[in-house]
């Protein structure tokens, strides 16, 4: 496990968050009281940036994390699926997934230079990268990104 993800387990234990990303502090104090919301402003910010349900349903989030975004976007109404590095994550994901009613996404434990992206061509509308984009190799991330987006797929970073 890398100590990235180290960090969320230990956020989620002693800070009781469900994220580890910037949060969005737009009138909040930046007190450790106010981190829950702060996070939750954050994903709603990335949550309202995306396309339609209507118009590109499915989704791949490359970095889910812990999975709370990922929850969040089946329940919306996204065909989302998940991508996580690490074996402790990935459990963790499906942990939340299950308790949210949300067991039929997928998770992928891999990191995205890794993916094998051949099953997946042009399966996705939606690749979404919160905060995980800075940790992917830029080398062919692109042309990985165009084989696994469906024609007129959208990368959306935040």
């Amino acid at each position: 496990m890398h100590s990235r993800e180290y960090g969320l387990i230990l956020a989620r234990q002693l800070l009781a968050v469900e994220d580890l990303h910037y949060g969005l502090w737009d009138d909040l104090s930046a007190t450790v009281a106010n981190l829950p919301d702060a996070l939750q402003n954050y994903t709603d910010m990335i949550l309202e940036s995306l396309p339609s349900v209507g118009e590109f349903p499915r989704l791949l989030d490359i970095g889910c994390g812990a999975g709370n975004m990922l929850a969040q976007l089946r329940e919306q109404g996204y065909a989302a699926d998940g991508l996580v590095p690490s074996a402790a994550l990935a459990d963790m994901v499906r942990q939340r997934l299950t308790e949210t009613g949300n067991a039929q996404a997928r998770v992928f434990e891999s990191t995205f230079e890794a993916l094998d992206i051949v099953p997946l061509s042009g399966k996705y509308d939606v690749a979404l990268f919160s905060e995980s984009f800075q940790y992917i190799k830029l080398d062919d991330v692109f042309q990985r990104l165009d084989r696994l987006l469906a024609p007129g797929g959208r990368r959306r970073r935040r």
